[in-house]
């Protein structure tokens, strides 16, 4: 049986070849999981696959063996949230091709394989270095107060800094979303990276 590598097309052929869903609840389940995770998961298979076909192994169904196999040669060189995630995009894959209770990522071998990895390497990530109020203040003089688009791009760097937004919840802030009172601004975030489900 062969399945593309590309875990989008996995995903979405099951849910389009499926007669008894309505064209409604298609489009809703092919949202129900974020874009960049879908590309995430699909660059992941990726990778597995190609382990897979270089050592002349089965990448769907999977064996355990060739799972742990797998990661353990990928910890050599990555970070464990890493591996973790591509068990995560290797389990998706399984899933979306009919492997629901045969699942050879839920294994118990793999996740032993997966806590002794976590065991070794930590999984402590570093953040992102924040921007300083001065250099802040330094951007913002670069921007043209006499232009409408100059004095936008003004608010949302300091509206930005002010709310500790990421840059997605920061674009799609709507007028709507912003209540003035006397103790000054409250922004309705209806969705963000850290609550999807709002």
């Amino acid at each position: 049986m062969h399945i593309d590598d590309d875990f989008f097309l996995i995903h979405n052929e099951k849910i389009d070849k499926n007669d008894k869903l309505t064209a409604k609840s298609k489009r809703r389940l092919q949202k129900s999981k974020a874009f960049n995770t879908l590309k995430s998961y699909a660059a992941d298979w990726h990778d597995f696959t190609s382990w897979c076909q270089y050592h002349q192994l089965e990448a769907l169904p999977a064996e355990p063996e060739t799972i742990v196999n797998y990661i353990n040669d990928l910890a050599d060189n990555a970070k464990a949230n890493t591996v973790s995630r591509r068990i995560t995009a290797i389990s998706e894959n399984h899933i979306a091709a009919g492997y629901v209770s045969n699942n050879p990522a839920h294994e118990g071998m793999v996740r032993n394989a997966m806590r002794s990895i976590r065991r070794e390497k930590g999984t402590f990530q570093h953040g992102k270095a924040p921007i300083l109020l001065e250099t802040l203040s330094l951007l913002a003089k670069e921007f043209d107060l006499q232009d409408i688009t100059g004095l936008r791009d003004r608010a949302l760097i300091y509206l930005g800094f002010a709310g500790a937004f990421r840059r997605s919840e920061l674009v799609n802030i709507q007028i709507e979303d912003l209540t003035f009172s006397a103790e000054g601004l409250v922004i309705f975030i209806p969705q963000s990276k850290g609550d999807q489900l709002g």
